[in-house]
């Protein structure tokens, strides 16, 4: 029973050595492959159906391993997880672009917030402090200041919108009020007027001798035409751009002579400052204006796009002998009040003779919406045009 145990013992032993000897060049054969593809970034698997080298092939061409033409199951299931990763980095990416783009939509930061406000008062004497960047109420969200002077703070607090850099008065039960209720309030600088419309300045209930018009472009400036005339029939016009600062609003002709305008709850007072040469004699643009009508500007168009309109109109339109091609035509840069609409002045000149010669006078409103023939025999504008 000994003996054939260890009979048995000696057979499996031998079995073994030549299994060992028989699979030798089939583990040296992945084990090179394995080597000369470690330097990949992903780590190869061997397929197990490579066939080892023969005798006569000698050692295997590292510069050239076999690579399977279909990956194993678990390259599969490696570039699987990576594709997943990559997935999840595309996520990570398109939250952090939606997170970004929310805050692009942020107008203010909370000190350029802070810095609206202090604008608005003396920071000599007053300090603004951050109350809270988070406040949401109803829907908007604001940071909350508040305003202390020797550390006594100044009620209501004020919160600044967001987005659009509003800034409005809460008060400690909750109710938002307009800027213009805080105590350190100025309207010489701080008030938000409309600078639109037309204005009328009245010498008796029913006569009217200064008009005014106005549109505004922009948050810093409006154009302007005012126009006056007195019991003499001697006349004043002017037309300009003015400066914007709170109520007030200034206009300077670079020669020493203003126009200062003042928004007040009744209407608009106009004062002059210095000598005034857009006037005639005893004619003045001083005095107070009352609201007559809304007048906006849309859709400007130059001086050139106004003579091009003009050129559109038929002779007898224009009242002219012939076309108005055969004809000088030139902007005058004088801006007139007809009707209650701004106007380009625009000549036309026969050049034909020895002198030029002015043939008519013509007045484009500088939205396109009107034009106007200066008419010799009744001495008074006549429209011609108007858009549909």
């Amino acid at each position: 029973m000994r003996k054939n145990t260890s009979n048995s013992k000696l057979l499996q032993t031998r079995v073994l050595f030549l299994l060992c000897m028989l699979t030798t060049p089939f583990l040296l054969n992945g084990c090179s492959q394995l080597t000369s593809t470690s330097s990949n970034n992903h780590t190869a698997i061997v397929s197990p159906d490579v066939t080892p080298a023969s005798p006569t092939e000698g050692t295997i061409n590292q510069e050239n391993p076999q690579t399977p033409s279909t990956p194993p199951p678990e390259t599969q299931d490696v570039e699987k997880e990576d594709e997943e990763s990559t997935d999840l980095l595309g996520k990570d990416s398109s939250t952090s672009t939606d997170s970004s783009s929310e805050d692009e939509e942020l107008l203010l930061t909370a000190d350029e917030a802070r810095m609206l406000i202090e604008e608005k008062i003396d920071m000599r004497i007053y300090a603004v402090t951050l109350l809270s960047d988070s406040l949401s109420i109803n829907g908007n969200d604001y940071y909350q200041f508040v305003v202390s002077e020797q550390a006594m703070a100044i009620e209501p607090t004020l919160i600044v919108n967001k987005y659009d850099g509003t800034i409005t008065c809460l008060a400690a039960d909750g109710a938002i009020t307009s800027y213009s209720t805080y105590p350190l309030y100025n309207p010489l600088t701080d008030a938000v007027c409309d600078w639109n419309g037309i204005y009328k300045r009245h010498i008796s209930q029913s006569e009217t001798n200064a008009t005014l018009l106005m549109a505004q472009g922009d948050s810093t400036s409006f154009e302007f035409c005012i126009d006056s005339i007195n019991n003499s029939l001697n006349m004043g016009q002017l037309y300009g751009v003015a400066t914007i600062q709170g109520n007030t609003a200034t206009f300077n002709d670079g020669a020493g002579f203003l126009l200062i305008f003042t928004m007040t709850s009744d209407g608009l007072t106009v004062t002059e400052s210095g000598i005034n040469i857009y006037a005639g004699h005893n004619v003045t643009f001083n005095g107070d204006y009352t609201f007559e009508k809304e007048f906006t500007l849309k859709d400007k168009i130059t001086s050139d796009k106004a003579i091009g309109l003009l050129k559109t109109l038929t002779p007898d339109d224009l009242d002219l002998p012939s076309s108005i091609v055969n004809y000088q035509v030139t902007s005058d840069d004088i801006i007139l009040n007809v009707d209650n609409k701004i106007c380009y002045t625009i000549s036309v000149y026969d050049i034909s003779g020895e002198r030029d010669t002015l043939i008519n006078t013509y007045y484009v409103a500088i939205d396109g919406s009107a034009i106007y023939r200066f008419d010799l025999t009744s001495l008074d504008r006549i429209m011609i045009y108007e858009a549909s």
